[in-house]
């Protein structure tokens, strides 16, 4: 069905562009920041403590705050990934400033972003096809990963001192996350707890 393509190419675009904040993440400490690298990987650490929080909210948000709508769950986790990236391309006034907007909110995107596409495909699909849609989604966003990877060197203007250089790379960034936007809501509505689970099963496809 077209959801599951449409929702597959959303998770590839909603989750790659956090694979630019490991690497021009810690880059950009170093050498914008003029920071050590062992003071580095120690900001880098600390700020996966964002995420590892936050996902522990993910079912409260989607269940109460969005009232079960799973894709508005999946577009709120696009929206802080884009939201960090998109101020890093044209404010970061000091390293904690850059590693919070750069790392701890992509991460905590893509960390939200995973909880809520669980929620998704079991409610998409009958169960045994449900981890199969997950792998799908998985690719998606390993082949969009690469190819942001491959090309985000072209993306550092040398011209620059500072951090600044880095902020095409985090426009960009910020911008698939908005794409992905239009992919997520594209796709089938899916609401948590809108029907009995007997009924449920009997209208999942089998795909």
């Amino acid at each position: 069905m077209p959801s599951v393509f449409f929702m597959a190419i959303a998770t590839g675009l909603a989750t790659s562009p956090a694979w630019l904040s490991i690497s021009w993440g810690t880059y950009g400490l170093i050498n914008g920041f003029n920071m050590d690298g062992k003071t580095a990987g120690l900001i880098v650490a600390i700020m996966w403590a964002i995420p590892v929080a936050l996902c522990f909210s993910n079912g409260w948000v989607v269940n109460k705050l969005l009232k079960g709508n799973v894709r508005a769950g999946l577009a709120l986790g696009a929206i802080i990934g884009s939201i960090g990236y998109l101020i890093a391309s044209f404010y970061a006034p000091n390293y904690l400033v850059f590693a919070i907007l750069v790392i701890g909110m992509s991460q905590s995107g893509a960390v939200f972003y995973w909880g809520s596409i669980n929620g998704y495909w079991s409610g998409l699909a009958r169960p045994e096809v449900a981890g199969t849609l997950n792998g799908l989604g998985n690719s998606m966003m390993s082949c969009f990963g690469f190819i942001l990877l491959a090309l985000s060197g072209g993306w550092v203007n040398e011209s620059v001192q500072g951090v600044h250089s880095l902020s095409k790379l985090w426009l960009i960034g910020g911008i698939v996350y908005l794409i992905s936007l239009i992919f997520i809501f594209i796709s089938k509505d899916v609401t948590i707890g809108s029907s009995t689970p007997d009924k449920e099963e009997a209208e999942k496809p089998a795909i």
